[in-house]
């Protein structure tokens, strides 16, 4: 009887946990980009000579190769909306990363317009999800909260090496994040 009795108990605790402890959200896709051609890019991507690479890809579509021959930070995507096309608790930008003879991190850096916020915006450096070196495909995320009851209006992906090297960046989505 006490063995059925701690089963019983268990399997409620099991339950509880994880209606309770695990993260409930749901993602809306605002925009993606399969990478396989410039398109949708800002103007600083030509302008630092970064080339579309058919041969490395995550996809097999195509993926951007930049060359860093110097640290540097290059603007690639931004996206621009009412406040009620992109209100929400989170905003997301997920992407594949690829580097070869990176000697300084490379990361992302999400440039977030938000209303209500100091001069409008606020910057999100990925400086902690870093990969530097030689490294095969890996899957990277920033993400901005909202602070309070802002509204987000906008944003713009950016990749920052702060060394040299070679760069792919392949399969991006940004993506609205509701947690329930």
């Amino acid at each position: 009887m006490k063995l059925v009795f701690a089963l019983l108990v268990a399997f409620a605790a099991l339950v509880w946990w994880m209606l309770h402890a695990a993260p409930r959200y749901t993602d809306t896709v605002i925009a993606e980009w399969t990478v396989d051609d410039m398109s949708g890019m800002t103007r600083d991507v030509a302008r630092v000579g970064a080339l579309i690479d058919r041969d490395i890809s995550h996809d097999g579509n195509g993926s951007l190769r930049i060359e860093f021959r110097q640290p540097g930070l290059v603007n690639l995507y931004e996206v621009w909306g009412n406040e009620e096309d992109l209100s929400f608790r989170q905003l997301l930008y997920e992407a594949q990363l690829r580097t070869e003879q990176a000697s300084g991190p490379v990361f992302l850096v999400m440039q977030a317009g938000v209303s209500g916020a100091p001069e409008g915006g606020m910057p999100v450096i990925g400086l902690e999800r870093a990969i530097s070196g030689s490294t095969d495909w890996t899957p990277v995320q920033i993400w901005a909260g909202n602070p309070g009851n802002a509204k987000h209006f906008g944003s713009t992906l950016q990749i920052e090496s702060r060394g040299t090297g070679s760069v792919w960046i392949d399969s991006v989505r940004l993506v609205s994040r509701q947690i329930h």
